[in-house]
This record gives C-alpha cells, sequence and structure tokens, in this order.
C-alpha cells in the first residue's frame, strides 16, 4: 500500500500561455474503495494496486468522484476549498491542494488531460 504525498506542482502552471488549462478525472470505474475514520483504502482493479489515502486525499478523490465531468483546477479549488464570506482560500490550503492532487496524478488515480 502506498500514500498519496508528494511535492507540489502549482495548478498555475497548467495556466501558461499557449497551454490550456489542465482538468482532473478519476477512472470511477476502475477504482473500489473503503473509508474508516476518514481515511480510504483504495483498490485500482486496472493496476491491481491498492492505496492507503489520509483523510485530505480521500476528500480531493471524493469530490471528483461526485462531479459528473472533469474539473479543472479553478473549480476543484472552489469546491474544496470556498474560503469564508466568498474570500480566497489561503495559500497554504491551495498548496496543500495542490500537493494532494499531484500525489493522486502520480498514484493514477486520477488523470489529467488538457482542458477542451
Amino acid at each position: 500500500m502506498s500514500g498519496a504525498t508528494a511535492a507540489a506542482v502549482p495548478l498555475s502552471e497548467s495556466k501558461r500561455p499557449g497551454n490550456p488549462p489542465l482538468r482532473y478525472a478519476v477512472p470511477a470505474a476502475a477504482l473500489r474503495w473503503r473509508c474508516w475514520d476518514g481515511e480510504m483504502a483504495v483498490f485500482d482493479t486496472w493496476t491491481g494496486s491498492t492505496h492507503w489515502l489520509s483523510h485530505a486525499a480521500a476528500e480531493v478523490l471524493r469530490a471528483l468522484l461526485e462531479q459528473p465531468e472533469a474539473l479543472d483546477a479553478v473549480r476543484l479549488t472552489q469546491a474544496l476549498l470556498p474560503g469564508d464570506d466568498g474570500a480566497a482560500p489561503l495559500d497554504e490550503d491551495v498548496h496543500a491542494l495542490q500537493s494532494v492532487l499531484q500525489g493522486l496524478v502520480r498514484l493514477g488515480l486520477v488523470h489529467e488531460d488538457a482542458a477542451p
């Protein structure tokens, strides 16, 4: 089993001029999961890998699983970090989200695609 921790790659890099923003999606049909006390064990039927996810990684994965279509970084951030009274989320929270998301991408549990 492995956890979803990795160095962050700023989501803003997906907004470089000339590059379409990245969108994130979960291959839901390939995943089987169980939750205990906010943590999640995920089995990927395509690879045969099992991953033990932290509470933060489980929240990101659940948010993506609940979406009927891929989310770009801005919509994912708004869904998970709405901020108080419409304020922007804290930089450290955005950085933590970026780190978790990139860890899930490296594990193959979340796919990155260029937006159409």
